[in-house]
Formats: structure tokens, sequence, C-alpha cells
């Protein structure tokens, strides 16, 4: 698990309090998404044929949260700046 994990449990918590789970549920969700990841990873050394799934799926959560970042980060950054004259 190790970096993986360490990336995808704070953005998936911090992706449910954006969209309106209360942040008292954080430390639950954190320990429901990190055993998640071990039970995926577990099911990979089990079962060999199942690593390009779950590496496609690890991929589309790393890759769509850190496009949706982004796309925050540029809107923030827009309604910040002042008007150019």
């Amino acid at each position: 698990m190790g970096a993986p994990a360490m990336v995808l449990v704070p953005l998936v918590v911090e992706w449910l309090k954006s969209v309106g789970v209360s942040v008292r549920f954080a430390g639950v969700a954190s320990v429901l998404i990190a055993g998640g990841l071990a039970a995926l990873s577990e099911a990979v050394h089990e079962r060999p044929g199942l690593t390009p799934v779950a590496r496609v799926a690890l991929a589309a959560i790393l890759v769509g949260m850190a496009g949706s970042g982004t796309y925050s980060q540029v809107h923030a950054l827009r309604r910040t700046q002042p008007d150019q004259e």
C-alpha cells in the first residue's frame, strides 16, 4: 500500500468533505478508505489478474481528483484576481 494510500486517503476524505459529508465523519471515512485500499492490495496479491484493474481504478481516482483540484484552484484564482485594465 504505502505511498498510494498516503496520497489517496486524504484526497478522498477531502473530496467527501467538499461534497457535503460532515467533518465529524472524517476519521471513520479515513479508516474505511484505508481498509478498502488494503483489501484491494491483498486481492491483487491473491489474484494477479486483478492488477490491471486495480491500477486503472487507482489511476482514475488520482487523475480525476487532480483534475478536479486543478479546476477548483484555477476557478478560485480567477475570482480573487483584481480587474486588469
